[in-house]
């Protein structure tokens, strides 16, 4: 009458991008403003305040998800602007709390939006990609635990935070300081951006703006490099290297704390007459001196690529500068520049094409955090607005089932889905805690199916759902629920297929047909308890006594 299939957690092959709080979907929002990101970018801005995802030019509104004190809500959902509202001003310790009470919910939302329905096919997500900015307060409280989801979905996770100037105060460098320790602990990478960068310019609106498309373009055009205008060496002269995604997190990481920064130079290919007139040819690129002169924009500051401990180099190019010998990038002669000014002595180069007339190099420069001023500033100004410890992140360790129904030539049935008392449509998540799990589906044309579950990995559960089977005559099965001898309200009870809730007298019942039953009771407070019943024609009174 069932099968049940158990495989490893299925998922979509895109990258996932997410931004969380104001100044983190900025930085998302010009990341997606090159259209090609989308060819492989999935983006999700999470904030507290409907009104700030109105600047959002290239992030749908089907890309929002809002995150406050009493509720989380997508951006399609018609309530989001009436209860997605005020922020969280500076006030980081209560963005964390409520995404922490959220945390279930989020689990399950990020699973649904990037992994899908339980039949979509493909690999594991190759990466996540996490912005917020560590001084405020949605982004500084909500970032570490959305971090620690993707850490739980098994996600490699690049983060990119920035760092409140010395400027901005001392609140803003407590919530950094207490962020960004949070964060070290699940994130795969840390790359800091710096407001301190840009804390002396006239307009600072203009100057932020400024500042997340410089930023936004260095790692779209990262990002590009790697997953979209990659190259197959072997079709190059010279046979040129090229990098991935592990290679960027091999490349920032350097030991228990060590942060890298960002960089990006451009020069044009051809010039303005290159651009109607072909004939005009090519401008010959020192790639050398572009590599050099993104030292003087590094996002961090008051660091030196000579003290650190790795970089990454990637160059980008017309298909002319790679084909042509008297035009190709000396590659050599750039990681040996590079190899140099890295104290662990180890470069990662890669080479990619681009369709655009334009020859980039962008830079990843990683540092101990012991060789980083600005953080020893911070903490410093952290410590003179509270020096009081911080507490430690208490999350909890969850797990995904996505629980689907089909009928025997593998069509979705239409139906619900209930696991404990945690319900839903068929096909959706729910994140759970280890242990054993009750799971019904009820189809609207079929039987009802049930089974216990041993909860210890991200799980997918595929019934198939049979006919429903000549109705025999039914039977009433009344259960009496107590604790400490006391009648219980609230316990749900579930046998073949059905589930009803105990009453003020602890009581509930069940119609069912004659049979052998295995009767699950749950309740927040206590134990799962399952019995096996018998059920025969009449009535059948059952007791049970919860345990915590």
């Amino acid at each position: 009458m069932e099968r049940l299939l158990i495989n490893r957690l299925p998922s979509n092959t895109v990258h996932a991008f997410i931004s969380v709080g104001q100044c983190g979907g900025g930085v998302l929002d010009s990341i997606m403003a090159d259209r090609d990101m989308r060819k492989f970018a999935k983006p999700l801005a999470i904030n507290s305040a409907s009104a700030d995802f109105l600047n959002l030019k290239n992030i749908r509104r089907e890309e929002w998800f809002g995150i406050c004190e009493k509720c989380i809500l997508p951006g399609a959902d018609r309530e989001f602007e009436s209860k997605i509202v005020g922020g969280y001003g500076q006030n980081r310790a209560r963005a964390e709390r409520d995404s922490l009470a959220h945390f279930p919910r989020l689990m399950e939302f990020l699973a649904s939006y990037f992994f899908g329905r339980s039949d979509i096919k493909g690999g594991s997500v190759p990466s996540a990609f996490l912005t917020f900015s560590l001084g405020g307060g949605t982004g500084s409280g909500m970032g570490p635990v959305v971090a620690e989801a993707l850490r739980q979905l098994r996600i490699p996770t690049i983060s990119l935070v920035v760092l409140p100037s010395k400027e901005e105060g001392n609140l803003a460098s407590f919530n950094a300081n207490a962020s960004l320790r949070r964060l070290s602990e699940r994130s795969d990478s840390i790359i800091l951006a710096d407001n301190q960068r840009i804390a002396f310019g006239g307009n600072m609106v203009q100057a932020f703006q400024r500042y997340n498309d410089y930023v936004g373009r260095s790692i779209a055009g990262l990002y590009l490099g790697v997953c979209a205008e990659s190259i197959k060496p072997s079709e190059f002269e010279g046979n040129p290297p090229v990098i991935d995604i592990s290679d960027v997190i091999t490349a920032t990481t350097a030991g228990k704390r060590a942060y890298a920064c960002l960089a990006r130079t451009s020069e044009r290919t051809r010039g303005i007459l290159g651009y109607f007139f072909p004939i005009a040819g090519w401008r010959e690129i020192d790639v050398i001196k572009m590599v050099y002169q993104s030292f003087m924009k590094l996002t961090l500051e008051g660091v030196r690529v000579e003290d650190s401990q790795k970089n990454l180099v990637l160059v980008r190019m017309p298909h002319a500068y790679i084909t042509k010998a008297a035009m190709r990038a000396p590659i050599d002669m750039i990681r040996n520049f590079m190899q140099e000014r890295s104290k662990l002595k180890e470069t990662h180069m890669g080479v990619a094409l681009t369709r655009r007339n334009l020859a980039t190099a962008t830079l990843l420069v990683t540092f101990n955090a012991d060789q980083i001023a600005r953080l020893r500033q911070v903490e410093k100004q952290a410590d003179e607005y509270d020096s009081r410890p911080q507490p430690v992140l208490q999350v909890p360790e969850l797990f995904l089932m996505c629980v689907s129904a089909n009928d025997s030539k593998g069509r979705p049935v239409r139906g619900q889905v209930s696991v404990g008392v945690a319900k839903g449509e068929q096909g959706s998540w729910f994140a759970l805690p280890k242990g054993r799990a009750a799971v019904r589906v009820y189809p609207e044309n079929g039987a009802p199916r049930e089974k216990a579950v041993e909860v210890s990995d991200h799980l997918l559960l595929q019934f198939t759902i049979l006919p429903e089977a000549k109705a025999q005559e039914e039977s009433m099965l009344s259960v009496a629920a107590t604790a400490n001898g006391k009648p219980l309200r609230g316990v749900q009870i579930l046998a073949g297929g059905q589930s009803a809730y105990t009453d003020d007298s602890g009581s509930a019942s069940l119609s069912l047909a004659p049979g052998i039953y295995t009767m699950t009771c749950v309740h927040p407070k206590f134990r799962v308890r399952e019995v096996a019943v018998k059920v025969k024609k009449g009535a059948n009174p059952v007791s049970i006594e919860m345990s915590q």
